[in-house]
């Protein structure tokens, strides 16, 4: 569709990507208008914003970069196009000011631009040395400083980015900055088990990287009844909704999560008791993707068919697994 409209309108490569961030950032700002209902569904506007709209511009750099080193052309008109782009979102303040829910998240994403940015003038731009200076800066962010992370995460742009003019802010004396802080699932990835504070952590924390899907993944089918519990709990949680940078690999594992694998004994097979024994990750999962924000994220994906056609949405709980019963009633009503 972005190729269409760019040829249609005979516009750059830079004008066709600013039209599409513009867009996708008036869509994030009318979350906070009343006439949208009382349900905002900002989590489905900034899916749009920061994965989606990179996801597309991913695919339309590939093909010119295939292209290129198949003509052995170094010239990358689209890429640049890209980078015009978001230089120029700088002048417009107003579509770039965060929703309250993400001025935190901005400030860490313009402090860790800062942060950057010190150690590159310490240390001469030695990229061994990065974070060992100046580990309290702080910066002002808005919505580019998301955007930028978004295709920073995806290799459409390099770090240089960080040294754009104008684009690190320094808060002066306001007292909304936060810095970055370890991420909980550093804890997880080393082996830290799933307690009730790092768990509530995970929720509350987007996933970074497919390896700690991975590892939620293979926890969430074999762990113990608490463990699996635990996990889908996570999956459900801000990597679902806010995981931007890896939110296509969180919708795939859902999906997966409402299927789970048979089991090797053909005796099982066909019958509820393999889906019995996954009912604290299934109830888990069920509950936490039956808002609307969550139906909506995965029809974005194109993955509304895949979720209904899942055996657990076909099962018709008795009287015992009421609780289940009425997720399931939830999530179908809305898919």
């Amino acid at each position: 569709m972005s190729k269409t409209a760019q040829a249609i309108n005979e516009a750059s490569w830079q004008e066709t990507f600013k039209a599409l961030w513009i867009s996708a950032l008036r869509l994030v700002q009318r979350a906070r208008e009343p006439l949208e209902g009382p349900i905002p569904h900002l989590d489905t506007r900034l899916c749009m914003l920061l994965a989606l709209i990179p996801l597309a511009i991913a695919a339309i750099l590939k093909e010119e970069t295939d292209a290129c080193r198949a003509e052995g052309n170094k010239s990358l008109p689209r890429r640049l196009g890209l980078v015009s782009s978001l230089q120029d979102l700088v002048q417009y303040s107003g579509l770039l000011v965060p929703p309250s829910s993400l001025v935190n998240v901005a400030n860490a994403a313009a402090s860790k631009a800062a942060i950057f940015r010190a150690n590159c003038k310490v240390v001469g731009g030695n990229p061994s040395m990065i974070g060992q200076s100046h580990s309290s800066t702080k910066a002002v962010g808005n919505m580019l400083h998301l955007i930028v992370e978004a295709c920073i995460s995806r290799n459409l742009i390099d770090t240089t980015a960080y040294l754009w003019p104008g684009y690190v802010v320094l808060p002066g004396h306001s007292k909304n900055t936060s810095l970055p802080q370890e991420s909980p699932w550093v804890n997880f990835m080393q082996g830290a088990p799933l307690s009730d504070p790092l768990k509530n952590a995970l929720i509350a924390t987007p996933a970074s990287s497919v390896a700690e899907l991975d590892k939620l993944y293979h926890i969430a089918l074999n762990g113990s009844e608490q463990e699996k519990s635990a996990a889908a709990k996570i999956v459900c949680g801000a990597s679902l909704v806010r995981g931007w940078n890896i939110q296509e690999h969180v919708v795939r594992m859902v999906v997966k999560l409402l299927s789970p694998p048979l089991p090797s004994d053909s005796s099982l097979q066909g019958s509820m008791s393999h889906y019995l024994s996954q009912k604290s990750t299934l109830n888990a999962i069920l509950l936490g993707v039956s808002y609307v924000d969550a139906v909506n994220i995965f029809s974005l994906y194109g993955m509304v068919p895949d979720v209904a056609a899942s055996p657990s949405l076909m099962w018709r709980p008795d009287h015992n697994h009421l609780s289940r019963g009425n997720h399931l009633t939830t999530l179908r009503t809305r898919i």
